[in-house]
């Protein structure tokens, strides 16, 4: 932002040079000393002190120039939202402005040649600010009331909205189009309205309004400025269908009960069966006029005597005090302003009748006056967001989260009679319909299969409530919902066989690492794997392990191998997780071929010992005993030497 705002200056610093004439000091011309508007958009988001412009005097490589400034915004309130660099003539700009709340600023600059006093004379300093779209349109009401008869024509027109927008005028940031968002009921037809997008005039666009199937419709109109492409806002049009025949006269004002006091003798006297006066009604946020008459409290004696009427307790001369009043001379009872039900929904005062005169008067009597609710307050949500989880093997109604919403209208009534349904869904994938809710719980649970962390990790819904039973006034939240991981992704071998060699005899050998990749996340029980030899090892030589990073299985010798009695072993390897599959799924299987290497092995005799008798003097190179010895290698020969001699030779 603060780079685009000095951009709208022209340059980084608009230099504004101070020309000056004979004699030591600056003086005034005219033609030279013009400084142009400077322009600053507005909410520029700085650094500040932002930079502006600098003046500087065509003397100062000669003279020493004291530059300041003066005015509004500068020495006088606002103070220091200007500021100027007495040495070069830097102007700044100290916080960022508000075109809505001021579009222009004028103050003075000074250039003053320090030691001669003599100086220039003041030049005024316009700072333009800039407007930007920043503020959203709004409707002169929250909610529009208006009436349409049943038999009204095509292009009858119904209701006329306003919205404004406080931006610039006529400048597309406050160029304002009007759209119909929503109609409730949507029957006969769901496009029964019309609006015209530049005079927000409402009318009717189809035949089929009917009192007695649909009294009423509820319109939601959108206000977008940027001629229709910018913010927006809404607000709602309520619009009651009246009878074809529906043309008797009002009354502006509406006739209220009269309470009559009965008379007893001279004075007034109580009569408890007959001085009772029924609570008395009235409708929250009544449009008035106000005062407005709400009973008529009269003595049976009115005729006879002067009365004087009058009412003490909270809501009359108690806080809040003046809410009622009576008129003293008539018993007229007025109530001055609006009443708010969700503040308080029934009021009590006194009631006082005395005979001027006599002095005599009833005790004082109890008037109830009960708030009637209207339904003004839209559902409001426990939270904005709600946040859950569901395991993507979630079966369908599957209970995921509960979502709360609240309306303080009155219990128990039509106006807090809350409905929930679901708005949208993000993505809408693999179905757009995944999940649904309970419209009176607000429980939402799984509708349909196809929840995969893998492709769908997350899913956003946006979920309304509603009341007068899911036909009123609206409030929306959302719901985040983490989709967790299932064993649903079986592991699978990087290699469908393997080869490896060992040497014979030995154990514990390391013969194979074997890996393995898993689609479910990384490092939990759905992806760690679990290995096992399945065939090819039924003397049990071999044995299989998973290694510490969990992806890999390790092959190794259980017991020496002897390779002459198989120089080759054929291992059927299988993999699982350690969790169980979520879903039916194959289980992956690798062969593994082993070569045993042949190691040179020492020759065996048979007997390892012999006795030998032979008789004393024999000859030489006479045989004294034969030895037989065998070899456990194939395929080699041997040869007995001198026993004193160690080696042998194959």
């Amino acid at each position: 932002m603060g780079t685009t705002g000095l951009a709208v200056v022209g340059i980084l610093l608009a230099i504004l040079q101070v020309s000056a004439f004979e004699g030591e000091g600056l003086r005034r011309r005219k033609r030279e000393w013009v400084i142009p508007p400077i322009s600053v958009v507005e909410n520029d988001r700085g650094p500040y002190p932002l930079k502006l412009s600098q003046i500087r005097s065509n003397e100062d490589k000669v003279k020493n120039i004291s530059y300041s400034i003066t005015g509004p915004a500068a020495d006088q309130p606002p103070v220091g939202l200007f500021t100027m660099d007495r040495n070069n003539g830097i102007l700044y700009l100290n916080q960022p402005l508000d075109r809505e709340e001021k579009d222009s600023y004028m103050f003075q600059a000074h250039a003053v040649a320090e030691g001669s006093g003599n100086a220039e004379a003041p030049m005024d300093i316009i700072v333009k600010v800039i407007d930007q779209n920043d503020n959203k349109p709004t409707f002169a009401q929250d909610i529009f009331l208006g009436e349409v008869p049943e038999a009204s024509p095509t292009g009858f027109e119904v209701i006329k909205v306003v919205a404004t927008d406080i931006d610039q005028p006529d400048t597309d940031n406050s160029d304002i189009r009007y759209r119909l968002m929503s109609q409730e009921p949507m029957l006969p037809s769901d496009f029964l309205f019309v609006i015209n997008p530049v005079t927000g005039v409402i009318r009717v666009n189809a035949s089929g309004l009917d009192r007695e199937k649909y009294p009423m419709y509820t319109l939601v109109v959108q206000a977008a400025d940027m001629a229709g492409d910018g913010l927006t806002g809404e607000a709602k049009v309520i619009l009651t269908v009246t009878d074809r025949n529906d043309n008797a006269p009002a009354s502006t004002q509406p006739s209220v009960p009269i309470l009559e006091v009965p008379k007893s003798g001279e004075g007034l006297r109580r009569r408890k069966r007959e001085w009772v006066i029924p609570p008395l009604s009235v409708v929250e946020n009544d449009r008035g006029p106000y005062p407005l008459k709400v009973s008529l409290v009269r003595s049976t004696a009115h005729r006879v005597k002067n009365i004087s009427y009058s009412i003490t307790g909270p809501g009359a001369d108690q806080p809040p005090v003046g809410l009622f009043t009576m008129d003293r001379n008539n018993g007229i009872l007025y109530l001055t302003q609006p009443l708010d039900r969700e503040r308080k929904d029934s009021y009590m005062v006194q009631l006082h009748a005395v005979a001027e005169g006599s002095g005599n008067a009833e005790a004082p009597m109890d008037i109830i006056v009960k708030v009637i609710d209207q339904n003004d307050n839209k559902p409001t949500f426990a939270q904005d967001i709600f946040l859950g989880e569901v395991a993507e093997a979630s079966p369908r109604g599957f209970e995921v989260i509960k979502v709360v919403a609240t309306d303080i209208d009155q219990p128990d009534t039509a106006n807090s009679d809350i409905r929930y349904r679901l708005m949208s869904q993000e993505p809408m994938l693999p179905s757009d319909f995944l999940f649904v809710i309970n419209p009176v719980t607000g429980v939402i649970r799984v509708n349909a299969s196809g929840l995969d962390r893998e492709k769908y990790p997350m899913y956003t819904l946006v979920v309304q409530a509603a009341d007068m039973a899911g036909d009123g006034l609206t409030g929306e939240a959302k719901v985040i919902l983490t989709v967790t991981d299932c064993n649903d992704n079986a592991p699978a071998f990087t290699q469908q066989s393997y080869e490896a060699e060992v040497d014979e005899n030995k154990v514990d050998a390391h013969i194979l690492t074997m890996s393995v990749t898993d689609g479910d996340e990384p490092h939990s029980l759905a992806w760690n794997a679990r290995f096992g030899i399945v065939d090819g090892d039924p003397e049990g030589h071999f044995t299989i392990e998973t290694g510490s990073n969990k992806d890999e299985g390790i092959i190794s010798t259980a017991k020496g191998l002897d390779f002459e009695k198989s120089s080759t072993h054929t291992l059927l390897v299988a993999v699982v997780n350690e969790v169980p599959f979520a879903v039916p799924l194959p289980t992956a299987t690798a062969t593994v071929v082993v070569t045993v290497r042949d190691v040179s092995e020492a020759p065996v005799l048979d007997p390892v010992e012999k006795h030998v008798v032979k008789r004393e003097a024999l000859a030489v190179d006479s045989d004294v005993v034969k030895y037989t010895a065998s070899d456990p290698d194939t395929g080699c020969t041997q040869k007995v030497i001198d026993g004193h001699r160690p080696e042998f030779t194959r």
